[in-house]
């Protein structure tokens, strides 16, 4: 089980990281029109969340009175569920619900006391009912694994707060793909093309040109 020592309050340098971290995977997500698999859709609002991402971790923590650990604990949960099932995607449609469960789980899981589904229900602006069936669905997608070793969390953590600290835009937690790398990628692939196809035309000619003995 993870342990690390409780923070004085919610301006815990991992607590700013996961926020800004969060805010830039769900508007890297947003731009590339990510939707997630249709088992993942109970997780859409029929809204997007009224407040920003990193503005909605910091609401978390005030009202949560979780552990800063419990943030990055829950950025892990979601990295094992894309990495688990692929097409899951945190975006400003799902966050209000996704990033809260996780979190709880974390809480739940890792902490020796925690607030009831009622409490974390109010926090994210949702009803009992909802946040029961959510948790149930997670716990399901993530086929009920959440310890986390403390080496596993170890390198989380430092990558997050290195990504933060560097203000670089590449992470391997959430693994956001941003829009330049994807436009880096679709040059690389046309460049080949065209290379292949000139390489063909250049043959063609060699062949039209080429006498016969």
């Amino acid at each position: 089980m993870v342990r690390v020592q409780k923070a004085d309050d919610h301006k815990h340098p991992l607590v700013d990281a996961c926020a800004q971290l969060l805010k830039f995977t769900v508007e890297q997500y947003d731009a590339a029109n990510r939707v997630s698999m249709p088992e993942m859709r109970m997780f859409d609002g029929e809204r997007v969340c009224p407040i920003s991402p990193d503005r909605y971790v910091k609401r978390i923590m005030k009202y949560a009175s979780c552990d800063p650990s419990c943030l990055a604990l829950g950025m892990i949960y979601l990295d094992r569920l894309k990495k688990r099932w692929h097409k899951i995607w945190v975006t400003s449609q799902n966050m209000q619900r996704l990033f809260l469960v996780a979190v709880m789980e974390a809480a739940k899981f890792h902490e020796d006391h925690t607030h009831t589904n009622t409490r974390w229900a109010e926090i994210g602006g949702l009803s009992l009912e909802e946040i029961n069936k959510l948790e149930i669905a997670f716990l399901s997608l993530a086929e009920w694994e959440l310890y986390v070793d403390c080496e596993t969390y170890d390198r989380y953590t430092s990558a997050i707060l290195e990504w933060h600290q560097s203000g670089a835009h590449r992470i391997e937690v959430v693994s956001p793909r941003t829009i330049f790398e994807e436009q880096q990628k679709q040059k690389m692939i046309l460049e080949l093309y065209e290379k292949k196809k000139c390489s063909r035309k250049g043959l063609t000619r060699n062949l039209e040109t080429e006498e016969v003995c």
